[in-house]
């Protein structure tokens, strides 16, 4: 068995545009490997447990929180199979993969205000899950940050303070 792993490389440039502006491309790689798994196991024989070995029967409607009835899959284990133990392994031939490429704007704390603007656009996948192949995968709109400070007109204070009077 082997320990969880993770490879990763990030890059990133950013260019101050005009004063006090800046714009920023930056970008991720992640595999991640060697996943730690528990099947069951079957008491007999040893033999790892496969979907095959269960028995699957819709139950409900269960009640949901601020929503309609749902209905669940109940499963037991086929009659003649007994199962109490689990094995501890590394999941063969699973891995996950991650990618993200990032815009970012600053316009850096002059004239009382700032501001920041981010956006990532991100693929999470999971690889070498046959019974039901990669899926999870995720393009999104990650993070959006605007932030705009106005103080108030300072009274005294020394010019290279970023940080307001009583503070």
């Amino acid at each position: 068995m082997k320990t969880p792993a993770v490879n990763e490389v990030l890059l990133g440039v950013e260019h101050e545009v005009m004063p006090a502006f800046v714009v920023g491309l930056g970008g991720t790689y992640r595999h991640l490997g060697n996943f730690l798994y528990y099947p069951a196991l079957e008491e007999s024989t040893g033999r790892i447990l496969t979907p095959a070995d269960y028995d699957c029967a819709a139950a409900g409607p269960y009640p949901v929180p601020n929503g309609t009835p749902q209905m669940i899959n109940a499963c037991s284990l086929n009659p003649g199979i007994h199962s109490k133990s689990q094995y501890q392994t590394n999941r063969p031939g699973y891995y996950q993969t991650y990618w993200s490429i990032d815009l970012s704007a600053t316009k850096r704390y002059s004239d009382k205000w700032m501001a920041r603007f981010n956006f990532t656009y991100m693929n999470w996948t999971q690889h070498g899950l046959a019974e039901e192949g990669p899926f999870q995968r995720t393009s999104t709109l990650s993070f959006f940050h605007l932030l705009l400070l106005n103080w108030p007109a300072p009274r005294r204070r020394a010019a290279s303070s970023p940080f307001p009077p009583g503070g």
